[in-house]
């Protein structure tokens, strides 16, 4: 199966200026990447189970120490509040000043777009 390419108009001429810019193309990217297209939608726990998998690589092969256990504090602390249901309609809340939004994509934005929610089993 041929793959789309990624919407590189969305990014500009370099690399994203913030983490929620970097995010929401990353978002159009892998929606992209793992829609089924057979009219259900993306895999949403398949996408998020990689992100998440190749994001934890990233931070343990490429971070000094202390980077990733500040970076993997923040992200225990946006996991832990969706998991307890502390976060308002378990949306990610924005971060101290430069670090943008955490956490993964609502799907309010990818049904705005045609993609579908997968349907409950």
């Amino acid at each position: 199966m041929a793959r789309r390419s990624a919407p590189h108009s969305s990014l500009g001429s370099g690399p994203p200026a913030s983490s929620g810019e970097g995010a929401a193309y990353l978002q159009a990217v892998l929606i992209d990447l793992f829609d089924r297209r057979d009219g259900t939608g993306a895999d949403w726990v398949l996408m998020l189970d990689s992100v998440f998998r190749a994001g934890f690589a990233i931070a343990d092969e490429r971070l000094s120490d202390d980077t990733r256990r500040r970076l993997m504090q923040r992200v225990y602390t946006g996991a832990y509040d969706r998991a307890a249901g502390n976060s308002a309609n378990g949306k990610a809340e924005p971060e101290k000043a430069g670090h943008g939004k955490t956490g993964a994509a609502s799907s309010d934005a990818a049904t705005s777009k045609g993609h579908k929610p997968r349907p409950q089993r």
